[in-house]
């Protein structure tokens, strides 16, 4: 993660999940650790490129409504 996105005040996923095992009563091995940081960073990923893309397809809705409404007009 970068710093830049770590100021807020939420846990990150990665203590989440080191927490998660501990308390589960867990053996927390480096890579069973490594793999989830890795899996959670990409889902992050994922979501930031769905939220961006969900915007374009509402404004793309929008300008296509408007356009049906103009053409049912004439």
């Amino acid at each position: 993660m970068f710093e830049e996105e770590d100021d807020d005040d939420k846990p990150d996923i990665d203590v989440d999940n080191w927490m998660k095992r501990i308390n589960e009563g867990y053996t927390v091995f480096f890579e069973d650790i490594y793999e989830d940081d890795i899996a959670a960073q990409k889902l992050e990923r994922v979501m930031k490129i769905l939220d961006k893309f969900e915007g374009r397809v509402g404004a793309l809705e929008s300008f296509v409504k408007e356009a049906q409404k103009g053409s049912k007009k004439k």
